[in-house]
């Protein structure tokens, strides 16, 4: 077999080879040649795992090594089994993954490239992970609050690092850990003038939150910078430009509503077949290829918009909709409901019939932290409704009409005495 990096005849490609001839592993190599694994693994070597004697002794954790096992345990990236503590690692993030062993090799992690036959992906592939022999007991938990501030920023490095989402200048964190979310959101607040919001998660995380503002997002990048450009990748997702693109997803809902003294035939109760795309614009992630994964933002619109209008009648799911549920206001209130978790957000697009449908463009999310827009569908809301004069026409009660008669009659009696006087 010929070595297509360094063009040598040898018997096998493998990560000893590679090592010497590239610094490339053999994902790495079948990636930028593109040969398959299936013909680069042996069948020796599909599920072989080294035996547990062969790894370290397990140290506890001190100083820097404690600090970044508290900050993967807290994002959730520290599993456990019964023998080992294992961090899972992709092969875009392989450099991230050899700074996190170098950090914890004192606590007996070594760096292990795994590779197996998956059935239900009909090709070999390939694990990375950090593995360390598993002590009795479990990691003593550190609370945030007891941390020095360089020690605070260094966890907060780690987890931003290791598990956030970057939108549109907005930084996302989700934590597996309770208690922990507003332990951050206190420090980061009181002292780092940082703040964040609360957000409920869509996923499996504990909490979830993000950046109140860009500002936000922006103080906190750079308190943590010097931090973050050790850590390989992170300089590319948080500080360097990168190309953008647009995404869009679609779904479907079925529903019946009606139009408000519309004088046609959407007056009557009615059911229809909706089609909504939510489209989505912002830079390209250098780590996951992605703007953002589209089972995430199918996830979302499904859970905070489409299972709250499907097989619903519209009139009755907001108050927003009540008066009319038109294509219009539908696509507003899911701006609304999905903004907060996409400020990226670039258009709704619905299909209420083949030849007709809305395209909304609603503010971002900066212009609405800066004040409610005003809409056609919060007339009903506003609270001065019903405070206007006239609304005493309303009445039509006798009591009403004869209160109106004396008062006019008081009206006329001051004006006679105001002719007189004259």
């Amino acid at each position: 077999m010929q070595c297509l990096a360094c063009g040598k005849r040898i018997r096998r490609i493998d990560n000893a080879h590679l090592a010497h001839c590239c610094g490339l592993t053999l994902q790495e190599y079948s990636i930028r040649y593109k040969v398959p694994l299936d013909v680069l693994v042996p069948q020796s070597m599909l599920g072989c795992e080294p035996p547990p004697s062969s790894y370290p002794v397990w140290q506890a954790p001190q100083g820097e090594a404690a600090i970044i096992l508290s900050a993967l345990r807290a994002v959730g990236s520290l599993k456990k089994t019964d023998l080992f503590y294992i961090i899972d690692g992709e092969i875009r993030r392989l450099d991230q993954l050899l700074w996190l062993a170098q950090k914890l090799s004192r606590c007996g992690f070594v760096y292990r490239q795994t590779y197996g036959f998956h059935a239900h992906q009909h090709r070999v592939v390939a694990g990375n992970a950090l593995k360390a022999l598993r002590p009795p007991g479990d990691l003593p938990e550190l609370s945030l609050n007891t941390l020095s501030s360089d020690d605070f920023l260094l966890w907060l490095a780690t987890v931003v690092a290791c598990h956030s989402d970057f939108y549109h200048g907005y930084l996302f964190l989700r934590l597996a850990e309770k208690g922990l979310e507003s332990q951050l959101a206190q420090r980061l607040e009181t002292e780092f003038a940082v703040r964040l919001k609360s957000l409920s998660p869509l996923d499996h995380a504990t909490s979830y939150s993000r950046a109140q503002s860009p500002q936000d997002a922006q103080t906190l990048l750079k308190l943590l910078k010097t931090r973050l450009m050790e850590i390989p990748v992170a300089k590319q997702r948080f500080y360097d430009p990168q190309p953008q693109a647009s995404v869009a997803r679609e779904q479907g809902f079925d529903c019946a509503h009606f139009i408000t003294d519309h004088p046609g035939q959407c007056v009557n109760l009615h059911g229809g077949h909706y089609r909504m795309i939510v489209k989505i614009q912002d830079r390209i992630d250098p780590y996951t290829g992605f703007v953002l994964d589209y089972g995430y933002l199918s996830q979302a619109l499904k859970k905070l918009v489409i299972n709250r209008l499907d097989h619903q009648c519209l009139n009755q799911v907001s108050a927003k909709l009540a008066w009319r549920s038109s294509t219009e206001l539908i696509n507003e209130f899911a701006w609304h409901q999905l903004l907060d978790y996409f400020p990226n957000m670039r258009e709704i697009q619905t299909y209420e019939t083949e030849k007709s449908y809305c395209v909304f463009r609603g503010p971002s999310l900066e212009e609405r932290e800066q004040g409610p827009a005003t809409s056609a569908g919060e007339h009903f809301l506003n609270k001065k409704l019903g405070q206007n004069p006239m609304r005493a026409f309303l009445d039509q009660s006798p009591q009403r009409k004869q209160a109106q008669a004396e008062e006019r009659a008081r009206v006329d009696s001051r004006a006679r005495a105001l002719c007189e006087d004259a």
